[in-house]
């Protein structure tokens, strides 16, 4: 079963520090410096296991890539533990490639 995690529950949770909770979902960025380490950011996520069964949303761009988790569920958009664990390994395989998430660089700005 997968259950609901809180945005609060979530930013509580170890091996997220660096991510942060914004209106559409579980968001990181992690600057890389360059377009082919992006890709070899991307390349790591894709090899997580899980990753194809729950893909995240990602913004690859020359300078970093933006990681986003929300599951779409039956009662609306919500963050599962699915999200929370495929944040942390998608957290791991970036520090193995010496990045870190820069949560400043989130933001967000909903207009309704």
């Amino acid at each position: 079963m997968i259950d609901n995690v809180t945005g609060k529950d979530f930013l509580a949770a170890e091996g997220v520090e660096g991510w942060r909770v914004i209106s559409d979902g579980a968001c990181a960025f992690f600057p890389t410096g360059s377009f082919q380490a992006s890709a070899g950011l991307v390349d790591a996520i894709g090899r997580i296991d899980g990753i194809a069964e729950h893909p995240p949303s990602l913004d690859i761009r020359h300078d970093g890539v933006t990681v986003r988790f929300l599951t779409k569920r039956a009662e609306g958009y919500r963050l599962t533990t699915t999200d929370l664990e495929l944040a942390r390994a998608v957290e791991r395989v970036a520090t193995e490639q010496g990045l870190t998430a820069d949560p400043a660089a989130n933001q967000c700005l909903l207009v309704i």
